[in-house]
């Protein structure tokens, strides 16, 4: 009967781990995961000790999908393409992001600043507030949108 009972309890235990380990993650932890994933900035930029400012712009369609992953002005060159592939944010849960349904011309702008926290003066080559929001898709004057809780990546000096 001991046996039994240790059965069981051990069953349950392990039950409910595998559950809690296979749940899946809340939207904005979601979206965390994927940018802590694939964000990588260059190499030369950070040897050059070079800083940024620029954000990220998904657009949404009809049906609440991805319609369109747009870079900033100043987005790292070598940082497009893959950051702009629609595909890496496809598993994530918009509503819950947005808590409401996802419309068309719907956006979530990601804010990114780059810098080495180790530098006493960091320059930045993002020239103009407007420029952080000047994408290579149509300018809109008004476009509903959620922005982003600045995503700070900090780069040091590399070893030799």
């Amino acid at each position: 009967m001991r046996t039994l009972l240790l059965f069981l309890c051990c069953s349950l235990l392990v039950s409910s781990f595998v559950t809690a380990q296979t749940a899946p993650l809340p939207a904005k932890e979601a979206l965390i995961k994927v940018l802590n994933k694939q964000v990588r900035y260059p190499r030369e930029l950070s040897e050059k000790k070079v800083s940024s400012v620029f954000s990220l712009k998904i657009s949404f369609s009809d049906n609440g999908k991805i319609a369109k992953v747009a870079a900033s002005k100043y987005f790292p060159e070598k940082m497009r393409a893959q950051l702009t592939n629609a595909d890496l944010f496809a598993g994530i849960n918009w509503e819950e992001i947005f808590k409401r349904k996802v419309n068309a011309n719907d956006a979530l702008i990601i804010p990114f600043v780059v810098y080495n926290p180790m530098e006493n003066n960091a320059t930045f080559y993002e020239y103009t507030m407007e420029d952080l929001f000047a994408y290579d898709d149509h300018p809109e004057t008004f476009a509903p949108c959620l922005i982003m809780q600045t995503y700070a990546l900090h780069y040091q000096d590399p070893i030799r």
